[in-house]
């Protein structure tokens, strides 16, 4: 049997096994369920039609807890959310940039203005002109101070991509109840003019 490779990601989101025939065992003891599963994959290479059989073996990770340092952090005029962010940037690394599959979720994201594929270079060259004006004009616009309700917007926005639209995780990273943030997410954000 071999199955499509998606299909083989499919089956490894859904269940967490590698392979289209697993046998998963939990505990809270790593060499118990060591000698279980070899025990598993002894009894699944009798089966007659078997390739092959081998127990996946888990091994401890490690744990890295660190205390920040609040008072600290304060003096500097940071957040432990920013400290965090830094700290996981850092070790873990940071998506830069995100691909949009289609129209609606571009549209869904917020988007105004998107390409559909494929796009002519004459295409991707005119989305950098806004109503004729040139794209080097953009670059001299205003600033415009970010007010409070936007500074929150897109921070709830940034926490829901990293809970990947889960709004009942996105609700205990930032605290309020998950009712509270949906009516948050649903009320459209006034943005402030900018000056000039």
């Amino acid at each position: 049997m071999w199955p499509f490779p998606i299909e083989i990601r499919l089956i490894m989101l859904a269940t967490g096994i590698k392979t289209p025939v697993g046998i998963k065992i939990a505990g809270p003891d790593l060499q118990v369920l060591a000698a279980l599963a070899e025990r598993a994959a002894s009894a699944v290479r009798a089966i007659p039609g078997t390739i092959s059989a081998y127990p996946e073996r888990t091994y401890g990770g490690y744990d890295l807890d660190l205390d920040i340092d609040r008072e600290a952090a304060a003096r500097y005029g940071l957040t432990v959310g920013a400290v965090q962010d830094v700290i996981r940037t850092a070790i873990g690394g940071v998506n830069v940039t995100q691909t949009v599959a289609t129209a609606l979720e571009a549209v869904r994201l917020g988007a105004s203005h998107y390409l559909s594929k494929p796009a002519s270079i004459e295409q991707i060259l005119s989305a950098f002109h806004t109503k004729g004006v040139p794209k080097d004009s953009l670059l001299n616009r205003p600033f415009r101070t970010p007010t409070l309700p936007e500074l929150e917007h897109e921070h709830i926005e940034r926490v829901m991509l990293e809970c990947e639209g889960n709004v009942t995780r996105a609700a205990q990273v930032l605290g309020p109840h998950r009712r509270s943030l949906q009516r948050k997410l649903l009320k459209p954000l006034r943005k402030k003019p900018a000056a000039s």
